[in-house]
């Protein structure tokens, strides 16, 4: 018989892991860490490994099942990486939603901001944590830019974070970045491309 005074302790310890556990595969960890992390959330379908085309792909794809209701569109999870002394390590997660709708304008209800009163702030917390949701709601923002929807990018303490709203939030991004990918070249490298197409 289980003793009721053990159960308590044990039933705490699980509810720490389980807070504990979206913080444990995110930027500058390794692809095995990444992959162990994935099965243990429970909105991640299955993270796959992507066959890229072009080098602005993401290296692993999975679609996204995310608390909060029904909602027609397609949830996704991108994950992009870079080689550090021979080891593949995470650079950026982002989490894309893509709404489906047939009228015109298509609008979107879901915002990756930090004044949003939807259920953006419960998708970030579901995936990565309450430490990273408050991280970013700390964050500073450092650049935002409104061409081809609105593009914002913010330092926090523990990562850096982007955003990016298209037209009546049809589409709308939300990244985790590593400090290691310095953001000002990441500017540099979005301007570049909204210039030249790539």
């Amino acid at each position: 018989m289980f003793n009721k005074h053990i159960r308590f302790p044990a039933l705490l310890v699980v509810s720490v892991l389980s807070q504990m556990l979206p913080a444990s595969a995110l930027p500058d960890m390794r692809v095995t860490q990444l992959n162990n992390w994935s099965r243990n959330i429970p909105a991640i379908e299955s993270l796959k490994r992507v066959k890229k085309v072009a080098p602005s792909q993401s290296e692993y794809s999975s679609k996204l099942i995310l608390n909060g209701g029904i909602r027609k569109g397609r949830t996704e999870l991108h994950v992009y990486l870079f080689e550090d002394d021979n080891n593949s390590l995470v650079e950026s997660e982002t989490l894309d939603y893509r709404v489906l709708c047939s009228g015109n304008p298509c609008r979107g209800k879901i915002r990756f901001e930090k004044s949003d009163k939807t259920d953006g702030k419960s998708w970030i917390r579901e995936v990565w944590g309450e430490k990273i949701l408050d991280d970013f709601l700390k964050s500073q923002l450092k650049k935002e830019y409104t061409q081809s929807g609105t593009y914002r990018w913010y330092q926090g303490a523990i990562y850096n974070y982007e955003t990016w709203h298209y037209s009546n939030y049809s589409i709308v991004q939300f990244s985790v970045v590593s400090k290691n990918a310095p953001q000002s070249e990441r500017i540099k490298e979005f301007q570049y491309c909204l210039q030249n197409f790539c």
